[in-house]
């Protein structure tokens, strides 16, 4: 990524970059916490994260294996790094 500028007073001013990561929560994990960290990371909650993968890994197991890979290849969050 490249860094944001702004012009202050004539010079170029470096901003703040927020850099947002997708973590297996800790504090909101029903299993392996993949639904907690997608919902930290996308800034919603959830619970509407478990009510859209439930039906689908009811239904027709497509949710099951969407589950699987970010199980094993998203890391696990640091404690007290999840916001909720």
């Amino acid at each position: 990524m490249m860094p944001a500028f702004a012009r202050v007073v004539g010079r170029p001013v470096q901003l703040a970059m927020i850099q947002r990561r997708l973590r297996r929560s800790t504090s909101t994990r029903r299993i392996a916490g993949v639904c907690g960290g997608l919902a930290d990371f996308l800034g919603l909650n959830v619970t509407a994260v478990r009510m859209i993968w439930l039906p689908q890994a009811v239904a027709g197991g497509g949710g099951l294996l969407a589950y699987l890979p970010p199980w094993i290849v998203v890391p696990e969050a640091s404690v007290g790094t999840t916001h909720r």
